[in-house]
């Protein structure tokens, strides 16, 4: 019988999704480190895509982590926009004044930008992979 893999060790099988956003940057990080179209394919969302759609997909992601990785950045929903303060600030002469609400919790990524740069090692190419919740787990789309 084969021996078991330590966890952690590398190879296809995967017995859980990525449940934290820090998960699915490194799965990032690596699947482009190792030029790995079909391991950056594991945490796409492939629900409800055609052959033809797929087949497209994986081009694109072929072509993502053929390119260097410069950085992951996280993309945040539009910031809320400043209210003035209440009628105190304008009976003060000071109508300049605005206060933002803070939301109960801080807002989550709604997508990831990868900072790449093209062959040349010059051009700077971004793509923006979206961030889904589903099942549970993180999962990118394009």
């Amino acid at each position: 019988p084969a021996a078991p893999r330590a966890t952690g060790e590398g190879g296809l099988y995967r017995d859980s999704c990525a449940r934290r956003l820090s998960e699915v940057v490194a799965q990032i990080r690596d699947a482009v480190n190792a030029q790995d179209a079909n391991r950056l394919s594991g945490i796409y969302l492939w629900n409800g895509l055609s052959n033809a759609s797929a087949t497209q997909v994986m081009e694109r992601l072929h072509a993502i982590v053929q390119r260097p990785l410069v950085d992951i950045a996280p993309v945040y929903p539009d910031d809320p926009a400043p209210e003035p303060t209440d009628g105190a600030a304008t009976e003060a002469g000071n109508a300049s004044e605005f206060i933002t609400p803070l939301p109960a919790t801080p807002p989550r990524p709604v997508a990831l930008r990868l900072e790449q740069t093209l062959s040349n090692g010059h051009t700077p190419s971004r793509t923006v992979l979206s961030l889904r919740r589903q099942y549970n787990c993180f999962w990118v789309t394009l």
